[in-house]
Protein backbone atom coordinates (compact mmCIF):
# COMPACT_ATOMS: atom_id res chain seq x y z
CA UNK A 1 0.00 0.00 0.00
CA UNK A 2 1.50 3.38 -0.97
CA UNK A 3 2.23 6.01 1.65
CA UNK A 4 -0.54 8.61 1.96
CA UNK A 5 1.07 11.78 3.23
CA UNK A 6 -2.17 13.70 3.70
CA UNK A 7 -3.50 11.44 6.43
CA UNK A 8 -0.37 11.91 8.57
CA UNK A 9 -0.01 15.68 8.39
CA UNK A 10 -1.84 18.23 10.53
CA UNK A 11 -4.17 20.32 8.43
CA UNK A 12 -3.32 24.01 8.67
CA UNK A 13 -6.73 24.95 7.33
CA UNK A 14 -8.71 27.13 9.66
CA UNK A 15 -12.33 26.46 10.52
CA UNK A 16 -15.04 28.51 12.19
CA UNK A 17 -16.19 27.80 15.74
CA UNK A 18 -18.52 29.36 18.27
CA UNK A 19 -16.74 29.93 21.58
CA UNK A 20 -19.25 29.99 24.44
CA UNK A 21 -18.33 32.34 27.27
CA UNK A 22 -20.48 31.65 30.30
CA UNK A 23 -20.93 34.70 32.47
CA UNK A 24 -22.37 33.80 35.88
CA UNK A 25 -25.12 35.76 37.53
CA UNK A 26 -23.95 38.57 39.79
CA UNK A 27 -26.87 37.91 42.15
CA UNK A 28 -27.00 34.15 42.72
CA UNK A 29 -23.62 33.25 41.12
CA UNK A 30 -25.30 30.55 39.02
CA UNK A 31 -24.53 30.35 35.34
CA UNK A 32 -26.55 29.47 32.29
CA UNK A 33 -24.40 26.35 31.81
CA UNK A 34 -25.36 24.91 35.20
CA UNK A 35 -28.35 22.64 35.70
CA UNK A 36 -29.98 25.26 37.92
CA UNK A 37 -29.07 28.01 35.43
CA UNK A 38 -29.99 31.53 36.46
CA UNK A 39 -32.86 32.57 34.26
CA UNK A 40 -34.22 35.33 36.46
CA UNK A 41 -31.15 37.51 36.89
CA UNK A 42 -28.28 38.44 34.56
CA UNK A 43 -26.33 35.27 33.74
CA UNK A 44 -25.68 34.84 30.07
CA UNK A 45 -23.93 32.79 27.46
CA UNK A 46 -21.96 35.04 25.09
CA UNK A 47 -21.00 33.46 21.79
CA UNK A 48 -17.78 34.62 20.13
CA UNK A 49 -17.13 33.60 16.54
CA UNK A 50 -13.53 32.48 16.00
CA UNK A 51 -11.50 30.95 13.22
CA UNK A 52 -9.10 28.31 14.60
CA UNK A 53 -6.62 25.71 13.38
CA UNK A 54 -4.67 22.87 14.93
CA UNK A 55 -1.07 22.99 16.06
CA UNK A 56 1.38 20.67 14.31
CA UNK A 57 3.10 18.07 16.49
CA UNK A 58 6.55 19.65 16.21
CA UNK A 59 5.35 23.16 17.07
CA UNK A 60 3.44 21.83 20.09
CA UNK A 61 6.61 20.03 21.22
CA UNK A 62 8.58 23.28 20.89
CA UNK A 63 6.06 25.09 23.09
CA UNK A 64 6.16 22.26 25.65
CA UNK A 65 9.96 22.42 25.72
CA UNK A 66 9.92 26.18 26.22
CA UNK A 67 7.39 25.75 29.06
CA UNK A 68 9.64 23.41 31.03
CA UNK A 69 12.61 24.51 33.11
CA UNK A 70 14.95 22.69 35.46
CA UNK A 71 16.54 24.17 38.55
CA UNK A 72 20.01 23.41 39.87
CA UNK A 73 18.62 20.48 41.91
CA UNK A 74 17.27 18.85 38.75
CA UNK A 75 13.64 19.55 39.61
CA UNK A 76 11.40 20.49 36.72
CA UNK A 77 9.04 23.44 36.72
CA UNK A 78 6.06 23.75 34.38
CA UNK A 79 4.89 27.16 33.18
CA UNK A 80 1.28 26.41 32.28
CA UNK A 81 0.49 30.07 31.66
CA UNK A 82 3.22 30.34 29.02
CA UNK A 83 2.06 27.07 27.42
CA UNK A 84 -1.58 28.21 27.22
CA UNK A 85 -0.73 31.66 25.84
CA UNK A 86 1.64 30.30 23.17
CA UNK A 87 -0.88 27.66 22.09
CA UNK A 88 -3.70 30.20 21.86
CA UNK A 89 -1.53 32.44 19.69
CA UNK A 90 -1.04 29.48 17.33
CA UNK A 91 -4.63 28.18 17.42
CA UNK A 92 -6.65 31.39 17.00
CA UNK A 93 -6.42 32.66 13.43
CA UNK A 94 -9.22 35.25 13.48
CA UNK A 95 -11.05 36.80 16.41
CA UNK A 96 -13.15 39.92 17.04
CA UNK A 97 -10.29 41.36 19.12
CA UNK A 98 -8.02 41.20 16.01
CA UNK A 99 -4.61 39.91 17.12
CA UNK A 100 -4.27 37.23 19.78
CA UNK A 101 -1.03 38.31 21.41
CA UNK A 102 0.44 38.57 24.90
CA UNK A 103 -0.87 42.11 25.31
CA UNK A 104 -4.44 40.89 24.74
CA UNK A 105 -4.11 37.60 26.66
CA UNK A 106 -2.70 39.33 29.76
CA UNK A 107 -5.92 41.38 29.98
CA UNK A 108 -8.41 38.51 29.61
CA UNK A 109 -10.87 38.04 32.50
CA UNK A 110 -11.84 34.79 34.19
CA UNK A 111 -14.95 34.06 32.10
CA UNK A 112 -13.26 34.48 28.70
CA UNK A 113 -10.11 32.81 30.03
CA UNK A 114 -12.04 29.71 31.05
CA UNK A 115 -13.57 29.52 27.57
CA UNK A 116 -10.20 30.03 25.85
CA UNK A 117 -8.67 27.23 27.93
CA UNK A 118 -10.94 24.79 26.10
CA UNK A 119 -8.99 25.57 22.91
CA UNK A 120 -5.58 24.71 24.40
CA UNK A 121 -4.42 21.19 23.51
CA UNK A 122 -3.31 18.96 26.37
CA UNK A 123 0.41 19.21 26.87
CA UNK A 124 0.87 15.64 27.99
CA UNK A 125 -1.25 12.68 27.01
CA UNK A 126 -1.67 10.20 29.81
CA UNK A 127 -0.08 6.96 28.74
CA UNK A 128 -2.15 3.84 28.98
CA UNK A 129 -1.35 2.16 32.24
CA UNK A 130 -1.36 -1.57 32.40
CA UNK A 131 -2.98 -3.56 35.15
CA UNK A 132 -0.77 -5.90 37.22
CA UNK A 133 -2.46 -8.87 35.48
CA UNK A 134 -1.49 -7.52 32.05
CA UNK A 135 2.11 -6.99 33.16
CA UNK A 136 2.28 -10.57 34.51
CA UNK A 137 1.04 -11.91 31.17
CA UNK A 138 3.92 -10.22 29.38
CA UNK A 139 6.47 -11.76 31.78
Amino acid sequence: MPYEQGIHLKSREAHDIDLHVYIPCGVCNEGVESLNGCKSHNARDDVIKLKVRGIPWSRRNQIISQSLAWDSDGKSHWDGDYYARECLKQVIVEAPWCITDDKFLLQVGDDLGAALETLVPKAFNASKTQSPAQIKKEL
